[in-house]
């Protein structure tokens, strides 16, 4: 079975099982803060023949989300750019899916996070590189390219509990 796990974020990336495991960087229309290229994504996923499509929901961070830093009394969340982008990114791949008729669905990262992530140390990215490197020894990922991570865990998440 084909499987392919979608870390949708501006610096994410795809990631499938198959014959071997291949990972890429989000394909992109220029360097930079460039766009997602939504026909290079719908090119690799049409050629790519998955049988299944595994995208991580995308949702922004609002105020009242997380309670506030111990410090400075703020509450973190997302600016209004990186909210629009996020949001944008996870739409083009839901509608390159639906556009090329493969099947797909859609996991929170809580989900995928508490079983891959279980009795693994660490916080966030670190946790993401370090449980991907446990599953897959001979792929590097540095760190700078964690989505690669994200999107690796995400495929064997769809792998475990949807395929």
């Amino acid at each position: 079975m084909r499987i392919i796990g979608i870390d949708p974020g501006l610096n994410g990336a795809l990631a499938i099982f198959g014959f071997a495991v291949t990972v890429i960087d989000a394909p992109r229309l220029d360097v930079g803060k460039g766009m997602l290229d939504v026909a290079a994504i719908a090119a690799w996923l049409r050629q790519q023949q998955p049988d299944l499509v595994v995208v991580e929901k995308q949702q922004a961070m609002a105020l009242w989300d997380k309670p506030p830093c111990p410090t400075c009394g703020r509450r973190p969340s997302q600016g209004v750019s990186s909210t629009f982008t996020t949001g944008y990114g996870f739409g083009l791949y839901v509608g390159a899916l639906e556009g090329i008729g493969v099947r797909y669905a859609v996991v929170t990262p809580q989900a995928w996070q508490k079983e891959l992530y279980a009795g693994m140390p660490g916080v966030g990215k670190e946790r993401s590189l370090l449980a991907a490197s446990r599953l897959w020894p001979g792929i590097k990922i540095p760190k700078s390219r964690h989505g690669r991570a994200d999107a690796l865990l995400i495929a064997e998440f769809g792998r475990r509990k949807l395929a």
